[in-house]
């Protein structure tokens, strides 16, 4: 069953190391900041994180709106995955509620 996490719900599993977060953004975006201790997944490479990690972990995916991300979430689903959420409004909603929550390269805030 899908989940879906508040932004005040999210940030109290930020710290859970049993989730893994997935950010599945542009690259580019995911670079220049993104929620700590996510990892960047391209829609191409949905496949190959399927196959090669534990099914039994538990996923909480976001996009830039909270849209993209299920239609990921559902894949993962129908994968076998149990455990999947997705982040109500995305980025933009963490950012707007978080801001110090992030994490940002060094290029961009010096440019």
């Amino acid at each position: 069953m899908l989940q879906h996490f508040s932004c005040y719900q999210a940030v109290n599993l930020l710290n859970n190391p049993l989730w893994r977060w997935l950010d599945i953004r542009a690259l580019e975006t995911y670079q220049t900041s993104h929620i700590p201790n996510a990892i960047h997944l391209s829609r191409e490479h949905v496949n190959h994180f399927i196959k090669h990690n534990d099914k039994s972990m538990p996923v909480l995916i976001y996009c830039y709106h909270g849209i993209s991300s299920i239609s990921v979430a559902q894949l993962l689903l129908e994968a076998g995955f149990q455990h999947v959420g997705t982040l109500d409004g995305g980025f933009s909603a963490w950012h707007a509620q978080y801001p110090s929550h992030l994490t940002i390269a060094s290029s961009a805030t010096h440019g």
